[in-house]
């Protein structure tokens, strides 16, 4: 029997029992990075007609379903690690239609947002690859910030905000939406750039250029909160994999714990309080964040009417025939969402919903942990990713969203996570099987030696004259 080399020769010796052909692993790679692309970039060109959401993404959905059938089998085994959370949270989220006031489009919205799960689903069971999700997570990214950087500087009119509010005036957006989607684009790419010069994944050179495009593109978004928070979260990596100084074992968990500490903390005093305004001012905001905290006065009186069910999932944003018209007229702007992943939820799904959605957080932390104790590399990666996606929906709406990039992240991290646990046990498994086949079996043991059979007494033997032999006397 052959020794492990190290665990990733144990993962991918576990990979390849699970390959599918070539052609469903490319077909589930490919709907996976549109489905990333198409949860960021805009298809609002002029003189473009506009791709609406079930031409872009249904056939994704319906290619994901097919394959995900296709490998009924690999699923059931998959299952095995999937985050209940999730699972729960996806559930309620159609259960919702039962109280909703629009029950056929909480149907539909819950259909599109199980599908995209579908999509990350298959690509863990086609052509699984220890490093697959990571390598192309960053091919993606880098291709949406090489775009927009080219729109940005051939095209300004399109692709730099033309509105004059002081959150938008100048900002870049690049191919994106709005300019917080290129910000959560580019802080991503400098969280996974980072983990690659790390981890000595790719040349420092290479990795130099991709952390700088990212960091270029995050300033020019000025997106000050995703710049704060990808900074740290690859401080973390550093601290994890790239330590300057030699500060020992216990060291490096202090700073890192220190960070978990101080990022909440710094969030929320970003967001919700002035005590950062000076930061603010750098990108010419004010203290309250373009006004985030005026929404959450206002999403506070709407989750009272309904704080345990909430209004139904995707229920409450709309135009101004839509719950919260209220809301816009009070406030005297257009509110796409609540600025806050975690009051959406609750205005949502109520405090039920919060409750699943905070199953889902521990499970993957459990999870991240259970990785740590073999994978150490890795997760320096996924549990940095992890604590910038909770901390960015402190400032934005991304959570249960199926076209928001931190949540489509987000699942597909706990996804790959969940795999490369699974991996690791089924590898574990099979070594443990090889090991019992080749053990030597113990010697049997001679069976005792029989008793002889009962027969007549011999007779003494005769002296010389017939006469039989005695004692000898």
């Amino acid at each position: 029997m052959k020794s492990q080399a190290s665990p990733d020769a144990g993962l991918a010796a576990s990979a390849r029992g699970w390959r599918a052909n070539a052609s469903g692993a490319t077909i589930a790679a490919t709907i996976w990075v549109l489905g990333l692309s198409y949860s960021v970039v805009s298809t609002d060109i002029p003189g473009v007609p506009v791709i609406d959401f079930r031409t872009k993404w249904l056939p994704l959905l319906l290619i994901a379903l097919l394959l995900t059938l296709w490998r009924l089998r690999a699923l059931t085994t998959v299952l095995r690690q999937v985050n209940l959370g999730m699972v729960l949270l996806l559930g309620w989220a159609l259960l919702s239609c039962a109280w909703a006031p629009n029950p056929m489009h909480v149907i539909s919205q819950a259909a599109a947002i199980i599908g995209v799960s579908l999509i990350g689903v298959s690509f863990c069971l086609t052509g699984w690859h220890p490093d697959r999700f990571i390598g192309l997570l960053c091919k993606t990214l880098t291709t949406i910030l090489i775009a927009s950087l080219i729109a940005g500087l051939a095209f300004p009119e399109l692709a730099i905000h033309s509105e004059t509010s002081v959150s938008l005036a100048g900002a870049w957006r690049g191919v994106t939406y709005q300019k917080n989607g290129l910000g959560q684009v580019a802080a991503i790419a400098v969280i996974v750039w980072t983990y690659r010069w790390a981890a000595r994944d790719c040349s420092g050179r290479v990795a130099t250029l991709g952390v700088a495009l990212a960091i270029l593109m995050l300033v020019l978004s000025r997106s000050s909160t995703s710049l704060m928070l990808a900074l740290l979260a690859s401080m973390a990596i550093i601290i994890m994999l790239r330590p300057v100084l030699s500060i020992g074992w216990l060291g490096r968990r202090s700073v890192f714990l220190v960070i978990v500490v101080l990022v909440p903390l710094s969030v929320y005093l970003a967001v919700a309080t002035s005590f950062f305004g000076w930061v603010g001012n750098l990108f010419g905001k004010d203290g309250t964040f373009s006004g985030r905290t005026l929404i959450w006065d206002e999403i506070y009186l709407e989750i009272a009417k309904h704080p345990f069910l909430g209004i139904g999932y995707a229920s409450f944003w709309g135009d101004y025939d839509s719950p919260s018209a209220t809301l816009m007229v009070k406030l005297q702007w257009a509110v796409p969402s609540a600025h806050n992943g975690y009051l959406e939820i609750v205005n949502e799904l109520g405090l039920i919903g919060l409750a699943f959605f905070i199953a889902f957080l521990v499970i993957h932390a459990i999870a991240l942990g259970r990785l740590a104790r073999f994978d150490h590399q890795r997760f320096a990666l996924y549990m940095p990713l992890f604590l910038y996606l909770i901390l960015a929906n402190v400032s934005e709406s991304g959570w249960m969203r199926p076209v928001d990039l931190t949540h489509l992240v987000g699942m597909y991290t706990s996804l790959e996570v969940s795999r490369l646990l699974l991996a690791r046990d089924l590898y574990l498994n099979s070594l443990s099987r090889a090991i019992g086949e080749i053990r030597p079996e113990s010697p049997a043991r001679p069976p005792p030696p029989s008793k002889p059979l009962a027969g007549p007494r011999p007779s003494r033997p005769l002296l010389p004259g017939g006469a039989p032999g005695g004692d000898g006397r």
